[in-house]
């Protein structure tokens, strides 16, 4: 069995970071649409800006979490590589074009975030498998 020196996952935890406060922002942004819209509960019209909001606050939700610990991971396993660094850049501007064009109604944003997240997820996830097998 080979010895495995873990790093600590700095660049994961300064896109996490940024990560967090996107999704406050567009927290705020969905609390701003609820009051315009006054609408407590639901989503509104599938059409509004209040539905628009939640779907992009849902979108990083569902997202960032899992990724940010397999990018952690990741950093932990092979140290803060240009690999790592660019996943976590190219997931950045992913989750931030998400939300810009969906808000905008840009649809082309919109499918930048959703390919630029798949990207991240399949190599972050491969990177993964071939960093583990290498340490067995």
């Amino acid at each position: 069995m080979t010895e495995l020196t873990l790093h600590a996952p700095s660049f994961a935890a300064a896109t996490t970071g940024a990560l967090l406060m996107l999704k406050m922002v567009l927290m705020i942004l969905v609390g701003r649409q609820r009051g315009a819209t006054q609408t407590i509960l639901g989503d509104g019209d599938v059409d509004g800006p209040l539905y628009r909001a939640i779907r992009s606050h849902g979108n990083l939700a569902e997202n960032a979490g899992l990724m940010m610990v397999g990018l952690a991971l990741l950093e932990m396993l092979s140290g803060s590589t240009t690999a790592v660094q660019g996943l976590c850049g190219l997931f950045l501007v992913a989750r931030l074009a998400h939300p810009l064009g969906l808000s905008g109604g840009i649809m082309a944003l919109r499918v930048l975030g959703a390919l630029g997240t798949m990207i991240v997820g399949v190599g972050t996830g491969a990177l993964l498998i071939y960093a583990t097998l290498l340490s067995a």
